[in-house]
């Protein structure tokens, strides 16, 4: 039987913020989602991609002289990469000696993503910390997803997976009983708005997140707050009294502030983000919306910012 495979946008190794202790973050490629802030827009689309960082370009000419469909123009010093004539045969990623092509992901099957994972297991150990399975959503590569979870239990390594839930209820049956810690985003509490931000109304999020509470004793809350879009203290307001409803089993509220430092992965990619000039807020301000939501809170959990 083949192994099970994903499309892996990166494996980060030592994050801090993805859960507790020291980790290593897993990247699956494919969202169910199209945030107009998206931090990880090579992490959207299904299909593999060509990021191309034009300054790390040493006009060498390798690209050039293996590529069938002129995509690649050297003129007047400069590299320019031409997508609409690219099939994305990736030959030009495989000769280039600089990285300034690149492919956004790599077929990888359970068995390798773990023994990358595994080689820092006595930092888990030593940290309390284990592995953060995100995306893109991971939850859109359920066999996958739960075959490495599988692994890792078996290993005694802590797991932990990061969804925005707006996936089949099924696909979460099958991998909770194998998360240590649920990560789950809240992006907007109005559908309506919701729908505006994302692609995609939040009803289905919402009932995932009611399940996820009920046969789940240790969940984690993250809101993005985009200034101007998520970060109101209105929509603070609503997913609060949301929160409140889900009971003790939700054990961390983190608000993470806008980071605009992204603007060269949609450069890379040739994609267009409009918020991208939106200023990141001070800490005072994240203070005040962390003491906010405290004040709305039933529950009994810790409320910080990231």
């Amino acid at each position: 039987m083949l192994p099970d495979i994903a499309k892996v946008n990166n494996i980060s190794r030592a994050s801090l913020s993805d859960g507790p202790g020291l980790r290593t973050v897993v990247y699956l490629k494919g969202c169910s989602l199209s945030c107009k802030w998206c931090h990880n827009p090579e992490s959207i689309n299904h299909e593999n991609q060509i990021v191309f960082i034009s300054h790390n370009s040493i006009l060498c000419g390798r690209c050039f002289d293996v590529c069938e469909n002129n995509c690649h123009i050297i003129e007047e010093g400069k590299h320019y990469f031409n997508r609409d004539n690219c099939t994305l045969c990736m030959k030009c990623c495989e000769v280039c000696p600089t990285k300034a092509l690149e492919v956004t992901s790599k077929d990888m099957n359970v068995i390798e993503v773990f023994n990358e994972i595994v080689k820092d297991k006595d930092y888990y150990i030593e940290t309390n910390g284990g592995i953060t399975i995100t995306g893109g959503e991971c939850l859109l590569y359920p066999k996958f997803t739960l075959s490495l979870l599988k692994k890792c239990k078996e290993e005694g390594i802590n797991t932990a997976i990061e969804s925005a839930l707006n996936v089949k209820q099924e696909n979460i049956e099958k991998i909770i009983n194998y998360i240590d810690i649920f990560i789950a985003d809240i992006k907007h509490f109005d559908s309506k708005t919701h729908k505006k931000l994302t692609g995609s109304k939040n009803e289905l999020i919402k009932n995932n997140i009611k399940y996820i509470s009920k046969t789940h004793n240790n969940i984690w809350i993250r809101i993005p707050l985009i200034p101007g879009l998520t970060d109101s203290f209105e929509n603070l307001l609503g997913i609060g009294k949301f929160i409140n409803t889900l009971g003790e089993s939700i054990k961390v509220i983190e608000l993470l502030k806008y980071n605009n430092l992204y603007s060269g992965k949609y450069d890379s990619l040739d994609m267009n983000c409009e918020i991208i000039n939106k200023k990141p807020q001070t800490d005072e301000i994240m203070q005040n919306k962390v003491n906010y939501i405290k004040s709305i809170l039933t529950i009994n959990c810790i409320v910080r910012y990231l």
